[in-house]
């Protein structure tokens, strides 16, 4: 199961990315943001990389403005490897969390 996870500035994105995943029958589950009203991006990084560390989701996406924010957050869970911050580091690719950023349109 897929972790979801976002900031104010990532909610439209992941609204749509849900309805990508119901399409093709992935099923996630969703750690909020609840809506696009402002909140800190830490406290949803942080629920989504417990879950992917303690092996509750195979998988996480957290979404906000850069994809920068979140990856530092989750970086910093032993077991949980952001896609963003692996390839910086030019570590083995072994990411087990996407951090894409919201700032692109999702209106095609």
């Amino acid at each position: 199961m897929i972790a979801l996870g976002s900031d104010h500035a990532g909610f439209e994105y992941k609204e749509h990315l849900k309805n990508f995943l119901l399409n093709l029958e992935r099923p996630y589950q969703d750690f909020g943001t609840s809506s696009a009203a402002s909140v800190d991006y830490p406290d949803f990084a942080h629920v989504v990389s417990k879950a992917v560390a303690s092996g509750k989701n195979q998988f996480g996406i957290l979404i906000c403005g850069t994809g920068i924010g979140m990856s530092i957050v989750a970086n910093k869970h032993k077991e949980s490897v952001p896609l963003f911050a692996n390839l910086l580091s030019q570590q083995n690719f072994r990411a087990n969390i996407m951090t894409p950023t919201s700032f692109v349109s999702v209106h095609a």
